[in-house]
């Protein structure tokens, strides 16, 4: 592999390791449009109530991959790197259109990788359902966690359809019970507000001012943070280990030879909106 790819490959995990791959700039484009276009409707949200998350795990308890899921979920909270490294394909994983990624580029030998944060975001809601990405073995069952995506209110069938279809940039989920709104992006400030399992408007423009000002306030999916503003308008900011964004990554497993594997991280995007060194 060479320098140059192998560069590439750790700058593509360390930035899908952001809240659900929001830092990409080139999505940042396509958010602030589509910010545009729902800005009337979500003004009309703001005046009502949070809208609540229902994370349903479709995964059977006591099945296969149920066992599997809380043997890596134990892996990654020992960082057991020898446990990672078996569920992945030894000809490398794909992170969105980067890859394949050996395994040894993920440095899992160093617990603070972004990779370990990157799978921890994933896995800790313990909400995973079948995906219809494609997997590598013909009708092969693919599990896809977190499943944000399909929990969102205002996806299609949901329970108020009134945004338009995605309404991926405008919106976060807030995962937990009694999650702080905090007044500024680090512990200790004033709580604003709390949410439990709820959707709050994403704050673009706080967002991107902070990409400029401190990006180290933003960077890390667990210990950075994220600019939301309440129904009530009030601004504040969320710890990232509680956020994720409806096209943010998922990983995928399958059954390959008789052992569960995670093949693929994935992202609902257009690739066209990624920066050139990720298509």
């Amino acid at each position: 592999m060479s320098g140059n790819f192998a560069t590439t490959a750790v700058t593509a995990i360390a930035t899908l390791a952001t809240v659900s791959g929001l830092l990409i700039k080139g999505k940042l484009v396509q958010a602030a449009r589509l910010q545009t276009e729902a800005s009337a409707t979500l003004a009309s949200l703001a005046q009502t109530p949070p809208q609540s998350l229902d994370l349903i795990d479709r995964v059977e308890e006591g099945s296969d991959f149920d066992a599997f899921r809380d043997r890596l979920w134990q892996a990654i909270q020992r960082r057991d790197a020898t446990f990672v490294y078996d569920t992945l394909p030894s000809s490398g994983l794909f992170i969105g259109s980067v890859g394949p990624i050996t395994p040894t580029i993920l440095a899992l030998e160093d617990a603070d990788s972004p990779f370990w944060h990157l799978l921890e975001k994933m896995l800790a809601p313990q909400s995973c359902e079948l995906d219809d990405y494609p997997g590598s073995l013909p009708d092969s069952a693919v599990w896809g966690c977190p499943n944000i995506a399909s929990a969102m209110p205002f996806q299609s069938g949901g329970i108020n359809n009134t945004l338009p279809d995605p309404v991926v940039p405008g919106q976060v989920a807030v995962v937990g019970r009694g999650v702080n709104v905090r007044s500024r992006p680090r512990l200790g400030t004033s709580v604003v507000g709390r949410l439990s399992n709820e959707v709050v408007e994403f704050d673009q423009t706080v967002w991107q001012e902070l990409l400029q000002t401190t990006p180290e306030a933003t960077d890390d999916p667990i210990d950075g943070w994220t600019p939301v503003i309440l129904p009530n308008q009030v601004q504040g900011y969320v710890y990232n280990r509680y956020v994720y964004h409806p096209s943010g990554p998922r990983a995928l497993f399958e059954l390959v030879d008789g052992r569960w594997q995670l093949f693929q991280i994935a992202i609902n995007e257009d690739a066209s909106t990624l920066p050139e060194d990720f298509r």
